[in-house]
């Protein structure tokens, strides 16, 4: 004889699904070109400076270097992070990394803009 009061109801516990796989791949793709665009601009920006007049300074590689290389950091960590969790929770994650990069990318614009001859050597208007 079985006892049937042992078994466990669906309606007792909820399982949580992983997403399809075809799903979460498109949702990285949409996102990893948002990212991308981050990351050639930063490169448009660090060739632009480069191969300008005046050469960059330690200062000018090491922020225009760093534009570059943090989106790929925050998209790789949260892709890391979250490619296990449902797709609503990794599309929040993958919302909120591009913000910080895009945060990060318009800081350097900034820094770019009102600090523009610490990026840059021997130019004459930077007293």
């Amino acid at each position: 004889m079985s006892d049937a009061t042992n078994v466990p109801e669906a309606a007792d516990h909820v399982l949580k699904t992983r997403s399809p796989l075809w799903m979460m791949a498109t949702v990285t793709g949409i996102f990893g070109l948002a990212y991308a665009y981050t990351v050639f601009s930063a490169i448009g920006a660090l060739l632009q400076q480069a191969s300008g007049p005046y050469p960059l300074t330690a200062t000018g590689w090491t922020v225009l270097i760093a534009a570059v290389v943090v989106p790929v950091i925050i998209f790789t960590a949260v892709v890391s992070l979250g490619i296990r969790r449902l797709i609503g929770e990794y599309t929040m994650m993958l919302l909120a990394g591009y913000a910080l990069a895009q945060v990060y990318w318009m800081n350097t614009l900034s820094l770019m803009l009102s600090s523009g001859c610490s990026f840059v050597s021997g130019n004459p208007f930077c007293g």
